[in-house]
């Protein structure tokens, strides 16, 4: 039953990404473990959205990141403002969720750890430990087309978006996920839907003590050092939602 609910949603958002409706939809800049997979799979929210899907790139760049990781690892769901068909880029308005740095680390940590065991794979030497995650990145930090994975992904936030006018997008703190959506929703709605109770999907969200609990000093600084266009752009401290935008 839930495989039949998850082929008729990706199904939706094909002929939603095909229609080009952008005078009634924005389009989802979808930030990896920012609960984007949980929105775009909600058939109470796909109706308010379009959603990147293949058909969002232009064919350069498909074949570029269809050579990288394959038809199926390619994850086009994860595309960045800039790489999208000159359409897209030119005609729709956007939204994006952007979440606390330090708390996205965490959680990328975590999901990376619940995916090797759902799979029975054995854990990989930088997953052994949160340290060894966050010293991990640079490994993967600069690599080309990297900002479509999920744990191996290091780029920036702010670098989903870069590009899209202020006027054009529609910033949703993580931390108030379903305040702000209902604000989103009740604002540019005639028909809004009201969120209660949202159920995310991929789940390896924690409490703010949880989250805290897995940094030191050092660990601390070194998110901030990678992630130090995002604290400071959007004017995040270690415990606190952004403040600027």
């Amino acid at each position: 039953m839930k495989q039949k609910i998850y082929y008729r949603i990706v199904k939706k958002h094909i002929i939603s990404s095909l229609n080009y409706n952008y005078k009634n939809k924005f389009f989802f800049i979808h930030i990896p473990k920012n609960a984007g997979t949980a929105i775009s799979l909600s058939e109470k929210l796909i109706d308010y959205f379009v959603f990147p899907t293949f058909f969002s790139y232009p064919k350069s760049y498909l074949w570029k990141l269809n050579k990288e990781f394959g038809l199926r690892e390619g994850n086009y769901a994860h595309g960045r403002y800039r790489d999208f068909k000159d359409f897209i880029k030119n005609n729709y308005k956007f939204v994006a969720i952007i979440r606390n740095p330090w708390s996205r680390c965490v959680s990328k940590y975590l999901f990376g750890l619940k995916v090797l065991k759902q799979k029975k794979l054995e854990i990989p030497n930088n997953l052994k430990s949160f340290e060894n995650y966050i010293d991990s990145s640079k490994y993967y930090r600069e690599k080309n087309l990297y900002w479509h994975k999920v744990v191996d992904g290091w780029y920036s936030q702010k670098s989903y978006i870069d590009g899209i006018e202020k006027n054009r997008l529609k910033i949703i703190k993580f931390e108030y996920l379903e305040e702000d959506l209902n604000n989103f929703f009740f604002k540019y709605y005639k028909k809004p839907f009201y969120l209660n109770n949202f159920k995310r999907v991929n789940k390896t969200s924690i409490n703010l003590e949880e989250y805290k609990s897995f940094y030191n000093k050092t660990l601390i600084e070194k998110v901030y050092e990678l992630y130090k266009e995002d604290i400071d752009y959007f004017q995040f401290d270690f415990d606190s939602a952004l403040k600027r935008y």
